[in-house]
């Protein structure tokens, strides 16, 4: 009974407050004057970035965004026409400060900066008839200019012959040049003189004739002229290279009272002209360009090049012969001019189609050149950079630079040492050893050493004229040899060298052996005059012949090979004698044949 009454109470007290409130909304309702709806639009201004890097004397902007939701049909924009954006520049190369304007939602426009440094846009914010409306977020942005965006290095290096060949270059006669020389060999011989009798018939049956005694009228006897003996103190050889001197040939000739003054043979000599050739120097230059923007500013450059510019030379004309460098010959054509500056790809390796072609912070690309020395000199290039920089709020900018260097040309320098036999006999052959020594701090590549077997004197050249050396570095040598033949006998007394500025030389006498393994004799066998009937190839391999047996007969015993037998001088003489009697029979007329 309790529990229902309870329970009755609390529904007749929900049901009084439910009428209390029926009544009170019920009066509220009634009291109602008016009514609007206010609208309410969020607005801001944002400005971006809020850090950038930008290279000096490049022009950049500052964004501002006015950023309010859209207003409903009819209803005014947020802000009064009037509103501008201002904000004050600062930083090293502004002075006091400089300030920007801008209309909302267009951007600060931030002129060249030409002195590095940071710089700061403060204190912006929204204006409208001199009374700050709101302030920019942020209200500071930071624009750091920065010294330099690209760097430049140019390096020149001499290619070695390997690389020559590896990089395709190709070259004629018009890409060598070359030192000359003349090496001259004065020989000293002790002439043998061979001579035998001639006996001829006597005529018989021829009587004297008497004639009456005739007197002829007196006659002043003729007499000789008084001269006076000049012998020349230097022997100068009038050869097709000038001014060359070949020393030590003294022919002085003491006067004794009451002797017969007596010239002494003039010695033979070997005059040897020549010269030794080299290719130009090709060089590898090497553009290098490094972006050193700070990492994480985002400023990439593309489309990177550089144009390569020569000096001119004394005509100053660029491009014409006289040049001190040109663009190389390739298999290709010549060498261009114009190149992309890139970075080498995943093979590591520049011109191939990997290659990247863009340049960011920390980057570098680099660009390689072939070039032709063609006069020795530090000459100077240049190059014009060009290329697109990425990254900046105003979007890509054309960039442009300039970069120089040197390439030092350096044309090699030798020293030539000849080697020759101390001893050389008419019609022996013997070998002329050159070692090339290359003085000088720059590689000589494709170096070619060649004799004038047309104007040797003294000695006839058998074989090629050349002799080829792929490449010899700095302060290294190499050794050639050339076969020759003597036309005199007789032991080397003196030697000079006439070369050019670039050359010089030096000699040295090795032991000379003849083909028998028989050291080679001083002696020259002078035959009869009856042997120049003989025809001059027969009369020239006779004595050959003979030369080669007096040295059998004259050298030491030890000194003869094992498989050579000895014989005395006066079988050479016999067998001279023999060639004397030959020539006479050909000056009567005799068949040669017999």
């Amino acid at each position: 009974m309790k529990s229902t009454r309870l329970s009755t109470f609390v529904l007749l007290i929900v049901a009084l407050f439910g009428a209390m409130t029926a009544e009170v909304r019920l009066q509220a309702q009634d009291r109602f004057l008016a009514k609007e709806d206010i609208v309410l639009l969020g607005l801001g201004l944002r400005v971006e970035p809020e850090r950038q890097v930008v290279p000096k004397d490049i022009a950049t902007i500052v964004s501002t965004f006015l950023n309010a939701a859209t207003p409903p049909a009819g209803q005014l924009l947020p802000f009064a026409p009037d509103a501008v954006v201002k904000g004050t520049l600062r930083g090293p190369g502004v002075g006091n400060g400089l300030g920007l304007t801008a209309t909302p939602n267009s951007p600060f426009n931030i002129p060249p900066l030409s002195v590095p440094g940071i710089y700061t846009l403060e204190e912006i914010r929204l204006e409208s008839g001199g009374q700050i409306l709101m302030r920019g977020t942020p209200e500071s942005v930071t624009i750091e200019v920065i010294e330099k965006l690209l760097v430049t290095q140019v390096t020149a290096r001499a290619l070695s012959a390997q690389e020559i060949r590896d990089k395709g270059i190709v070259f004629d006669k018009s890409n060598f040049q070359a030192y000359n020389f003349t090496a001259a060999f004065a020989i000293q011989d002790t002439p043998v003189q061979i001579s035998f009798p001639v006996v001829l018939p006597a005529l018989q049956g021829a009587q004297d004739i008497s004639v009456a005694q005739v007197g002829l009228g007196g006659l002043n006897l003729p007499s000789l002229p008084e001269l006076k003996t000049i012998i020349p103190d230097t022997l100068r050889l009038q050869t097709q290279i000038p001014n060359l001197k070949v020393i030590g040939f003294a022919l002085k000739v003491p006067a004794l009272a009451g002797q017969t003054l007596v010239v002494p043979p003039i010695p033979g000599v070997v005059v040897i002209p020549g010269d030794i050739g080299f290719l130009d120097q090709y060089f590898s230059v090497m553009l290098l360009v490094g972006n050193v923007a700070p990492l994480g500013s985002n400023l990439i450059v593309t489309d990177l090049r550089g144009e390569i510019l020569l000096p001119p030379g004394n005509d100053t004309v660029v491009g014409s012969a006289d040049d001190p460098l040109r663009m190389a010959q390739t298999t290709h054509g010549t060498s261009p001019r114009i190149q992309l500056v890139v970075q080498p790809g995943p093979d590591g390796v520049l011109g191939t189609p990997d290659d990247v072609g863009s340049v960011g912070p920390g980057e570098s690309g680099s660009a390689e050149y072939l070039v032709e020395g063609r006069r020795e000199g530090s000459h100077v290039i240049e190059f014009n950079i060009t290329g697109t920089l990425n990254g900046l709020p105003v979007g890509p900018v054309q960039v442009t630079g300039r970069a120089a260097g040197a390439v030092l040309v350096r044309n090699p320098s030798f020293t030539l040492a000849f080697t020759h036999p101390d001893t050389v006999a008419a019609g022996e052959r013997y070998s002329l050893d050159v070692t090339i020594i290359n003085t000088s701090e720059s590689p000589a590549n494709f170096v070619s050493l060649n004799l004038f077997g047309r104007n040797i004197s003294g000695a006839t050249l058998v074989g090629d004229a050349s002799r080829q050396i792929e490449s010899i570095p700095p302060g290294d040598s190499a050794t050639v040899s050339f076969d020759l033949i003597s036309r005199v006998t007789g032991r080397v007394t003196a030697a000079t060298l006439d070369t050019e500025e670039k050359v010089q030389g030096r000699f040295s006498l090795k032991t000379a052996v003849g083909e028998l393994g028989v050291p080679v004799s001083p002696d020259s066998l002078i035959l009869p005059s009856e042997a120049n009937a003989l025809p001059a190839d027969l009369r020239n391999a006779a004595l050959g012949l003979l030369g080669k047996a007096w040295a059998v007969a004259t050298a030491p015993s030890a000194a003869l090979p094992k498989d050579v037998s000895r014989f005395s001088k006066q079988i050479v003489f016999d067998r001279a004698v023999q060639v004397a009697e030959a020539g006479m029979r050909v000056s009567l007329h005799e068949p040669v044949p017999d």
